[in-house]
């Protein structure tokens, strides 16, 4: 399998982003934009394999996440959020590259 640059460079960013705060916390007491797009990026992926599309895949994971930490939780969390775009295409990216380089 071929790695793209743009994969590497995703896969740097979210290395240096997210695994080193990650690192630095010991106990991670309420959402995180960090635990919800693991989450999102996990249930995506399963989604994904069974064979639904980008878009109702993404949909599914945010159902799922709201309906375990709450919709307004996850909201706050998305709001609150800088570079949310590019913190959720690195997790993505990561967790699931054949659906995310097509």
């Amino acid at each position: 399998m071929h790695i793209s640059p743009l994969f590497n460079l995703i896969n740097f960013l979210f290395n240096v982003l997210f695994l080193k705060r990650v690192n630095q916390l010991k106990v991670m007491v309420e959402l995180s934009l960090l635990t919800l797009l693991n989450l999102v990026g996990n249930n995506f992926c399963e989604y994904r394999d069974i064979g639904y599309d980008n878009y109702k895949s993404l949909l599914l994971a945010y159902s799922d996440a709201s309906h375990q930490f709450g919709p307004l939780e996850v909201k706050s969390v998305i709001e609150k959020s800088d570079n949310f775009k590019v913190a959720a295409i690195a997790v993505a990216a990561v967790k699931c590259p054949k659906y995310i380089m097509e």
